[in-house]
């Protein structure tokens, strides 16, 4: 059958007329949905005329309800439609009224609370039942109920000493109409409501409830003895329990999905929306951000908290709340205004109650010995306002945490000598989970009642074994879980065991309940550099956030003798980083340097992680942002900058690797995208170029009866510059750089730079003037200045130098008289001659983030000056008078020069 509705519906089937509660659920839809069908499936084994009910609710907008059968071949036959096959439906029947429950709690096939009040109300049909003839059993055991009747009504209720167990009750009920007995058979599922540490939690419906009211609403409440308050998620744990708790309320059709109330709230006029967040009761501040020094788990997919939705992302007071559950299972908190159409009800948390508790009754400082196998006396005391009696021996927890032993012994007895019976529970000591260090034990507990206690007491460790043992649990996408065991050395001269002789796991669910036990002989530890042992246990049976107990035995490296080693943990999910987002141009010019971001998510909540970031074009790695850090449920940006020397389409893709501890789904690691590389256009421009060479020999040689002397002096010098003189500015760095040149056309020169620096000489806010500058080797300069302002004015020069300096002295002296000497030479120089002589050819191009710019220049029809002169002549000797100093020598030169302005040509 089928039910098209806008919205909800509930379909019940059978009982003694539509009204019975003990009619059986056959279809529902539980939440607001425009007209939409709902197919559901059931079994009739018997001919005959059954009741029928379809309620049906309206909430906004559009309302509509339809009924039908579906036939084979897919067809949808409304009821009574009995021309095409539809089934007969009646409104009325005449035979005599049977007896019905007009309500059943809790209802057949429901969800139940642990504190729920068993109630069934008959009501009399023709023959009136009678109320001593009413049984009830619950999971087996006959329960005493209170029936009275009024009028044609008879209420039976039960109250439960006790809380109920989480999972499946069976119920038997009978009574008789008339002399007929009649029998029915239901069963209800209590749902979890304590967490491993004790508090209790329950989900209240209440649709579109204020957060002010819901607050209100939950410190009313009571659970047993404990008093309520909306709860307070200070911890990932806590967290990932409440939401598998709500999870579970709505998918027993308890609460319906949507959102919840919790207790955080932010206070008025914040600066920035994750600013100024509290949980009530005093517990402390909310980080406004996941990963921040206090726990938060906002769901970053809409930027939580966002303070939506006449604005979003700023504060102006429109979300102030916290509330679960709006995005569906696992997916983060939200901030909400007061009241809200999201709203569904309210989540509760009670505390522990406080109770005295002393280990080892009547000693102190109380010694716990981890080396012994023996046991540990803790006394639950009585006072004036207390009866341990009353504490149900079977709950009692006790260990580092509350969590860890369960009592093996227990007697009634006063421990403290103040004349009332305290109740004095056993312990294991290896159970207890103590390690080197601890000061107190708990110890936790609930009355036969439900209600919740706590409590604690000093320690004093001693004979600590010389290894500490650690657990790390990490499950991946696969639903495998590493168990990560590690033993360490604490103390000098022992050395970590390289076998675990015994080694005892225990897996416990989200709730506490024990899952498996698992035990391993002879495990070989492997050995690490850092001296530590470790073993990597592999299991596919374990459930995220359940505890894990780990108890190890080994042989101590110095001694000989077995240690016990016990440590435990939580399931985390491994890291889960994901590239979120990639920003790129897309387009992009060549030799050009281009950015781009990305921002990597961590996604699972548990773990952060440390990883490298490649950018990747194809195969090949352009960049890569090593030792990448991120804190759970964080985003955080990496920039990477590449040059592309060749045009076209390029795919690239950024893909996170190398994740430390290793990563949960390796199918989000990575983000592909296209960019687009072209040439720029060369634009012309105007330039101006010049060449110069210029070489000399000279000599000049003395000699007279006395002495000679000699110098020789050959010096060339050489330079080649270009300006070009371009109509934009640019931004740092200048791109690419390309410098050819030619001299009697043959070139001579080839040079090609990137990523010229571009530094800001001058800027007043409207003026701005920069340079830079690079070496192209050879003797070669390149150097840049431009310039903007703002009034659109823009403007560059581009610059080379290329210059060439050579020189050879030579000198001596030599004294006939005395035949002495001395000489003296110096050769100094740099670059490399172009020495043309008929024409200098340049393609000379500058490109930037404005484009490209220049072209080929050439300097033409040189011009060339030489000069030669030689002297040799006789001059006045001052040695002696006479005109008889011989003068010898010779001056050559070479000028070749020209220059040309004009605009460059591609």
């Amino acid at each position: 059958m089928g039910v098209n509705s806008d919205d909800g519906f509930l379909m019940t089937l059978g009982g003694s007329n539509p009204n019975d509660r003990f009619a059986v659920k056959v279809g529902e839809f539980n939440g607001g949905r425009g007209a939409s069908d709902t197919l559901f499936s059931f079994n009739i084994t018997q001919a005959g005329l059954y009741a029928a009910r379809c309620t049906w609710e309206q909430g906004i907008l559009g309302a509509n309800i339809e009924i039908f059968s579906v036939q084979p071949d897919g067809t949808k036959v409304l009821l009574n439609d009995i021309a095409n096959s539809g089934i007969k439906a009646y409104r009325a029947v005449t035979s005599p009224t049977r007896v019905y429950a007009r309500k059943v709690t809790p209802a057949p096939g429901g969800a139940a609370t642990a504190n729920t009040l068993f109630t069934v109300e008959l009501v009399d049909g023709t023959k009136p039942i009678d109320p001593a003839t009413i049984k009830v059993s619950i999971d087996g055991t006959q329960v005493t109920t209170a029936h009275p009747k009024t009028g044609n009504v008879t209420t039976i209720t039960y109250t439960r000493p006790s809380l109920y167990a989480p999972g499946a009750h069976n119920v038997a009920f009978t009574y008789t109409e008339g002399t007929a007995l009649v029998a029915v058979n239901w069963s209800f599922t209590v749902m979890h409501y304590q967490r491993p540490n004790g508090n209790l939690y329950e989900f209240v419906q209440a649709d579109n409830i204020a957060w002010g009211d819901a607050k209100t609403a939950a410190e009313q409440r009571t659970f047993g003895c404990a008093h309520g308050h909306l709860v307070t998620l200070t911890s990932a744990e806590e967290d990932v329990f409440v939401e598998l708790l709500r999870q579970e309320y709505v998918q027993a059709g308890a609460l319906p999905g949507g959102e919840v109330w919790v207790g955080g709230y932010q206070l008025p006029y914040q600066a920035k929306t994750g600013d100024g967040w509290f949980w009530i009761n005093n517990e402390g501040p909310i980080s406004g951000y996941n990963g921040g020094s206090t726990y938060a788990n906002w769901n970053p997919g809409t930027g939580e908290p966002s303070d939506c939705c006449n604005t979003v992302g700023v504060e102006d007071n429109e979300e102030n709340y916290l509330g679960i559950g709006l995005f569906g299972p696992g997916l983060g908190w939200n901030d909400d205004d007061v009241s809200h159409f999201n709203i569904v009800g309210y989540a509760v948390e009670y505390e522990r109650l406080s109770v005295s508790v002393d280990i080892r009754p009547g000693g102190y400082p109380n010694p716990v010995y981890l080396d012994a196998p023996g046991k540990l006396p803790v006394a639950i005391l009585s006072s004036a306002t207390f009866d341990a009696s009353t504490i149900n021996p079977s709950t009692v927890k006790f260990g580092r945490t509350g969590i860890e032993a369960s009592q093996v012994s227990y007697s009634l007895s006063d421990a403290n000598g103040d004349k009332r019976k305290d109740l004095v529970c056993q312990f294991n000591i290896a159970d207890c989970g103590f390690l080197c260090g601890d000061t107190s034990g708990v110890l936790t507990a609930n009355t036969f009642s439900g209600c919740p206690y706590k409590g604690s007491d000093t320690v004093q460790i001693l004979n600590c074994p010389p290894y500490a043992l650690s657990i790390q649990s990490m499950q991946d996408v696969h639903h495998l879980t590493d168990l990560y065991l590690k033993v360490s050395s604490i103390l000098k001269g022992h050395t970590a065991p390289t076998v675990a002789q015994n080694l005892a796991l225990k897996s416990f669910d989200i709730f506490g309940k024990l899952r498996w036990t698992k035990t391993l002989q002879n495990t070989p530890l492997a050995s690490n550099p850092d001296k530590t042992t470790t073993v990597d246990l592999q299991y596919s049976d374990m459930e995220h956030g359940q505890n894990v107990k780990a108890q190890m035995s080994v042989k101590d490296s110095v001694s000989g003798a077995t240690e016990v080693l016990t440590t435990q943990g939580r399931v985390l999910f491994r890291p889960d980083l994901a590239v979120d987002s990639v920003s790129v141009p897309s387009q992009v010019n060549t030799h050009q340097i281009v950015n781009i971001f990305a921002s990597v998510k961590e996604l699972k909540g548990d773990l952060g992680a440390t990883a490298n970031v490649y950018l990747k074009d194809g195969n090949n790695v352009i960049d890569v942002v090593t030792n990448f850090s991120i804190t759970p449920l964080a985003s955080v940006g990496v920039m990477f900058a590449t040059i592309f020397q060749t045009a076209g389409a390029h795919q690239l893709k950024i893909v996170v690797g190398d994740v430390t501890p290793g990563d949960y789904d390796l199918s989000n690691n990575e983000q592909g995208f296209s960019i687009e590389v072209v040439q720029p256009p060369l634009v012309p421009v105007f330039y101006c170029a010049s060449y110069g060479y210029y070489d000399q020999d000279y000599q000049y040689v003395v000699e007279n009866p006395f002495w000679i002397s000699t110098y020789h002096d050959q010096y060339t010098n050489e330079y080649t510059s270009e300006t070009l003189y371009v109509p934009a500015s640019f931004n740092s760095p200048l791109a690419n750089v390309m410098l050819k040149i030619s001299a009697d056309g043959t070139e001579r020169d080839n040079f090609e730079v990137f990523n010229v620096p571009i530094n800001i000489d001058y800027s007043d806010g409207c003026f701005t003037n920069a340079s830079g500058y690079r070496n192209l080797a050879d003797g070669t300069d390149f150097y840049i200045q431009t310039y903007q302002d703002c009034y659109g004015n823009q403007s560059s020069w581009a610059w080379f130098i290329k210059a060439y300096y050579n020189e050879i002295f030579f000198s001596s002296y030599y004294d006939k008289v005395w035949q002495t000497g001395s000489t003296n030479s110096i050769a100094y120089g740099y670059g490399t001659a172009l020495n043309t002589t008929t024409s200098v050819a340049t393609r000379f191009i500058v490109q930037g983030d404005a484009g490209a710019f220049g072209g080929n220049g050439t300097i033409g029809s040189l011009s060339t000056s030489p000069f030669d002169d030689e002297f040799d002549y006789l001059e006045y000797d001052p040695n002696d008078g006479l005109d008889d100093e011989h003068v010898t020598g010779f001056y050559r030169s070479n000028y070749v020069y020209g220059n040309n302005c004009d605009i460059t040509s591609p």
